[in-house]
């Protein structure tokens, strides 16, 4: 697949270089595959949605899928691809996630790339609206770089991809967890998203990780 200028996936992902943007993509997918169960049949949550990337590869597998994004670019780009596709099942929200209120039950959560721009206790608040919504099956993947020897920072640095002054902070795996299991959510696994030598581990401070939570079996039924 090849990416159309319209859709800007290295805006989202924060890759410029076309090439690399695919290459990350296509590594993406083949990972993320693996972790969202294939016999999901319910609703499929994608906090922090953007261009639409993931909701619109996994909607087939769901009967239901939610997304929210709180960009008005973004959503007016997912929403296009929605409508010209004909997608019936994907419903999009614009909204901050952090602002979400309520939720109907859910087989799947994806929360990509959101959790850096948000402190523990939006986090916490987030994971609790989760877990009050979750059944014993439900699943949290969370897509999201990570500290490599800890919690790191970044405080108003200059980012060419964005063409302005980057704030973000990046949990360490550890911070991750317990941030989880706090609010009812234990690891199942997780990893690094690229091999330790790939060219698109561009930063020695963070890598892209994913990880997979499964709900407290006290979780709603």
């Amino acid at each position: 697949r090849s990416f159309s200028n319209s859709q800007k996936p290295g805006l989202s992902n924060l890759e410029t270089d076309p090439n690399f943007a695919e290459k990350k993509i296509n590594i993406e997918r083949t990972v993320l595959s693996s972790y969202v169960s294939s016999d999901s049949v319910g609703t499929f949550l994608d906090f922090g949605a953007g261009y639409g990337e993931w909701s619109l590869f996994f909607h087939k597998m769901f009967k239901k899928v939610i997304a929210y994004e709180q960009s008005a670019t973004m959503y007016d780009i997912f929403l296009k691809k929605v409508t010209d596709n004909s997608i019936k099942n994907v419903e999009i929200i614009k909204k901050d996630v952090s602002k979400v209120e309520s939720i109907d039950s859910f087989s799947v959560a994806l929360l990509s790339g959101i959790l850096i721009y948000l402190p523990d206790t939006d986090v916490e608040n987030i994971l609790r609206l989760l877990f009050r919504a979750s059944n014993s099956r439900s699943i949290i993947v969370l897509r999201d770089a990570t500290g490599v020897s800890g919690d790191y920072a970044i405080d108003g640095k200059f980012s060419e991809a964005l063409q302005q002054n980057y704030h973000a902070f990046y949990r360490s795996r550890e911070h991750y967890i317990e941030i989880f299991k706090a609010n009812g959510f234990d690891l199942l696994t997780d990893q690094d998203m690229f091999d330790e030598d790939s060219e698109l581990n561009k930063w020695q401070e963070t890598r892209l990780r994913i990880y997979k939570f499964s709900a407290r079996v006290n979780a709603n039924e």
